[in-house]
């Protein structure tokens, strides 16, 4: 018995072609290569001038450093110096300054001693030298009083002394007599006796408040007593300055 026809036909399938997929691979592998020596080429120039213009900064930045360097071991060097004459101006006004001080001593010496041997010294007699106050630690005033007579009268000089201050509190005069600036002398001057000359030295004390202006000076001795008058800055240099 024969077999009916089916409507059904089996025909192999065709086979695809492979050709373009190479086509396309090598497309993409020139597309790369392409890409790539573009890039190189691009690349090169400016890497080349980057590497050039880091080495030029680098160059510019070691020169700055040296410059910099050498003006930090200028700026030592003028330092140094100016230190150096710093001190030595220093040490000149220092030596300049006991140089005065040792002149207003050798003057007062001078004036000392003509007042003694009765040379150019006007005042015969008894007379006050030279009052020197000068602070203490405690805060104290430690004061040197010299007085002094013309060799020519060979006679003993007695008699006492004692002085006040004058000055301010709070912008109003006030006067610290003896007895204020020497409680425990109770009052009593200081007693002198020579035939040429005698320093008188003690302390006193003054209120923090006080601001001194002069000193007034008693001298007192047999029929006469005397009395001087001395500002307060005068009191403060060496006699004779």
């Amino acid at each position: 018995m024969a077999k009916p026809a089916s409507d059904f036909v089996i025909v192999p399938r065709a086979q695809q072609p492979r050709r373009w997929r190479w086509l396309l691979a090598l497309a993409w592998i020139l597309s790369l290569l392409a890409c790539a020596w573009g890039v190189h080429r691009w690349s090169v120039p400016a890497l080349g001038r980057a590497l050039g213009e880091l080495d030029r900064a680098e160059q510019e930045q070691a020169a700055l450093r040296e410059q910099l360097e050498a003006l930090l071991r200028e700026k030592a060097v003028l330092e140094r110096s100016d230190q150096i004459h710093r001190e030595a101006l220093t040490r000149l006004q220092e030596t300049l300054a006991e140089r005065e001080e040792e002149l207003a001593a050798l003057r007062a010496d001078v004036a000392f001693y003509e007042r003694l041997v009765g040379g150019s010294a006007r005042q015969k007699g008894l007379a006050v030298h030279s009052v020197h106050f000068e602070p203490l630690r405690d805060g104290r005033l430690r004061y040197e009083i010299t007085l002094s007579q013309n060799l020519k009268t060979s006679a003993m000089t007695e008699g006492s002394l004692s002085f006040s201050i004058e000055g301010r509190v709070d912008g109003r005069p006030q006067v610290l007599e003896w007895a204020k600036l020497d409680p425990a002398a109770e009052g009593r001057p200081r007693t002198f006796s020579f035939r040429y000359f005698q320093q008188i030295k003690g302390s006193i004390l003054l209120p923090p408040e006080f601001r001194p202006e002069r000193v007034r000076l008693r001298i007192q001795r047999k029929g006469s007593e005397v009395e001087k008058t001395i500002p307060w800055e005068e009191t403060k240099k060496p006699a004779g300055a």
